[in-house]
């Protein structure tokens, strides 16, 4: 079975301008269309009738953390600004699939949030309409979060270096793969211009564009255009950058993800299985290096699978110990578990007359 057969692709091919590009172009804008006419709006704001506080934390998502989401936002502690642009980004092509999930962990948390709190808000609004107008009016409240689509537009070098999706273990990341539409642009502009038109769709989950290194094309300018649109169209969108650096750009925030090791599994399923080797959360080492308005912190995240929310990782809890860390000595770290020594180093002249050294049992 394929793994991305239930992810839709948008692909941009080359050709004449007046033709192929025109045609995907259409698709894309006739795409966007479409999810506009079937999911609800989910705006920051309503109706206009916010004071300027309730406005600032309507336009906010708090991860659960106190400690983070006071650094992104000091005054009120509400977290992350979801109506504008953010950049998650790896040192390394290796750690990129961190940084990937990362994203897709922090989008979808955002939009379980907002849905429901248009749902809380617009239960609220039906039962003051009732009191005024003293009228029993049925409330229709959806209790599941819908299929709202996720725009990802890839990178032909990052799937290269760093591989391709899996899509079964989207899952427990709480993206259910048949919301990813992946879009395939031939080359930087016509991804850039795709993030144009999708950054003012705002019916849509959230968006992802995928940028190998640090291109000069991905310029200041370019990011205060995407920061703009998103603003007005309340869409999150990720520029999710593979072994690049921090450059200077719009973006609200500016996140570091790497791998990090995950904490021992639940202590009940130990006791029933005998193995404390089995697979624990999902964890990264975080970085936040910009905040608009806020703090700079880094914090050793977890992302808990069942409860689908943030966590931090307790030291105490960690495989950590079972390890040497780089610091250690080759004599420290030169141990069986059974605290005999692994043997010695030998060293003998060879034939070349260079010097090497053996391992001896």
């Amino acid at each position: 079975m394929n793994a991305l057969e239930n992810t839709k692709e948008i692909e941009m091919q080359d050709g004449p301008e007046n033709t192929t590009q025109e045609k995907v172009r259409k698709q894309l804008a006739g795409r966007i269309a479409a999810i506009e006419n079937l999911h609800p709006k989910l705006t920051g704001a309503h109706n206009g009738h916010l004071s300027g506080q309730e406005e600032h934390i309507t336009q906010r998502v708090a991860l659960g953390i106190d400690e983070i989401d006071r650094a992104l936002d000091p005054y009120h502690g509400m977290g992350i600004e979801f109506s504008g642009l953010h950049e998650i980004r790896s040192q390394t092509t290796l750690s990129f699939a961190a940084a990937a999930g990362f994203a897709l962990v922090l989008g979808n948390h955002i939009e379980r949030v907002r849905f429901q709190r248009s749902q809380d808000f617009r239960a609220f609004e039906t039962e003051q309409f009732n009191r005024t107008n003293r009228v029993s009016r049925s409330v229709e409240v959806n209790s599941s979060l819908p299929l709202r689509p996720v725009f990802w537009i890839a990178d032909r070098f990052c799937q290269i270096e760093a591989g391709d999706f899996y899509g079964p273990g989207l899952y427990p990341l709480g993206i259910n793969p048949e919301r990813l539409i992946r879009v395939l642009p031939h080359n930087f502009e016509e991804a850039i211009w795709a993030a144009g038109e999708i950054s003012q769709a705002n019916q849509i989950a959230f968006a992802l564009m995928e940028v190998r290194g640090n291109p000069h094309k991905l310029n200041l300018a370019v990011t205060r255009r995407l920061l703009l649109r998103c603003q007005t169209s309340h869409v999150p969108f990720f520029i999710l950058r593979q072994a690049g650096l921090a450059q200077s750009s719009a973006v609200s925030t500016r996140w570091l993800v790497e791998p990090a090791l995950s904490q021992n599994s639940d202590e009940d399923l130990q006791q029933v299985t005998g193995s404390n080797n089995l697979v624990g959360m999902t964890t990264w080492n975080i970085s936040l290096e910009k905040c608009r308005g806020g703090k700079t912190g880094d914090w050793t995240l977890e992302w808990n699978h069942h409860e689908q929310t943030f966590q931090i990782a307790n030291p105490s809890k960690s495989n950590i110990s079972s390890r040497y860390s780089p610091g250690q000595s080759i004599q420290q770290s030169t141990k069986r578990s059974t605290g005999q020594p692994a043997g010695q180093v030998i060293r003998y002249q060879a034939l070349s007359g260079n010097i090497i050294a053996k391992t001896g049992n």
